[in-house]
């Protein structure tokens, strides 16, 4: 998922290639029929409100977040697109694919032809753009880490980092030390290859890694569930929480800093979080109007395998809990009424 620079749209892409752009400030949404193929990845331009979407069908398209046009179609890739990256001036957006390559398309001209980094044994994952531009960190299915020289198209430095594959990149500024997520997170030194710390807490995929307003803080979700926030300055934990109910695939800050935005393709849900406390806000359903309604009482209809992916979390006294709807009916003896669920007009 991707908050646009304005801040005023919140991106997030489905398996069947569709695009949902919400304002959460009004509740309003708009789905685009963007892939033919799953939505692997999205970015934001940093100045404009342009957003990057990359797909198993082997492309990259650009979008005009505001109003859901799309601007082009970027074709190179021989297979699936994992993952897009721009550069933080803007002047370049990288993709990594199942190819085990990565292209970077010239912004100002994406016609042209894409300069290619090739030299991953395996599909490229993850993408991190040091803070001047001139360095792009890439993660492999291999486990490895390759430091890329952008102006030369050549490796700087690489290291093995795991002997699972890489999901996610953060640096940390200075950038001697880059943030590693895989199956657990931990600190490495890029110049020695040496992992300087483990950052101990998730206990399963870590598939998003994002830095915040303070680039010393970066937030991490997880097949775990839970969502964390980090001081890389000291290599602890400062807050965690659990809402979705199943594994985290994506989050992304708010352009402000105050709010954090979580994906899961599990539940089928985007949530809202207040940043500084990590304390639940609004579920946003990925599919309005879709194969899942709820009415204002809370009763749901569903279409087709919809309905076996529905959770019913509850704030208690002790915290949250997740309950299937059968386990939610048992306990606190309630029943869901379809009927008196209104759809929306055709």
């Amino acid at each position: 998922m991707a908050w646009s620079s304005s801040g005023e749209y919140l991106t997030g892409g489905t398996a069947d290639g569709r695009l949902i752009v919400w304002q959460p400030t009004t509740g309003g949404f708009r789905e685009i029929a963007a892939h033919r193929l799953a939505v692997r990845s999205l970015a934001s331009h940093p100045r404009a409100d342009l957003l990057a979407s990359a797909s198993d069908d082997q492309t990259v398209c650009l979008w005009d977040v505001a109003t859901g046009a799309r601007q082009r179609t970027l074709e190179g890739h021989s297979a699936e697109v994992q993952v897009v990256a721009f550069a933080p001036d803007g002047t370049r957006l990288a993709s990594g694919g199942s190819d085990g390559t990565i292209r970077l398309w010239s912004m100002p001209t994406p016609d042209e032809a894409p300069r290619v980094l090739a030299g991953h044994q395996g599909a490229v994952y993850a993408l991190a753009w040091s803070a001047d531009g001139e360095t792009l960190a890439a993660g492999d299915s291999g486990g490895n880490v390759v430091v890329w020289n952008v102006a030369a198209a050549g490796i700087r430095q690489q290291f093995h980092s795991s002997s699972y594959s890489v999901r996610s990149l953060a640096w940390v500024p200075g950038e001697k030390t880059i943030a590693v997520g895989s199956h657990d997170l931990r600190l490495w030194n890029v110049a020695a290859g040496t992992e300087e710390h483990e950052l101990a807490g998730h206990t399963n995929w870590v598939y998003s890694l994002r830095r915040g307003n303070d680039p010393f803080v970066v937030a991490s979700c997880s097949r775990d569930r839970t969502i964390r926030v980090w001081d890389l300055k000291t290599a602890t934990q400062l807050r965690m929480n659990r809402g979705h109910a199943g594994q985290i695939d994506t989050l992304d800050w708010s352009r402000d800093g105050g709010s954090l935005a979580t994906g899961s393709t599990w539940d089928g849900t985007i949530r809202l979080w207040n940043a500084e406390s990590l304390s639940a806000g609004p579920v946003l359903l990925p599919l309005p109007g879709g194969p899942v309604a709820i009415s204002p009482e809370g009763h749901v209809q569903t279409t087709g395998d919809a309905g076996r992916q529905i959770a019913i979390i509850v704030q208690t006294a002790e915290g949250q809990q997740t309950y299937r709807p059968s386990e939610f009916a048992s306990r606190f003896q309630w029943m869901n009424r379809p009927e008196k669920v209104r759809l929306p007009e055709k």
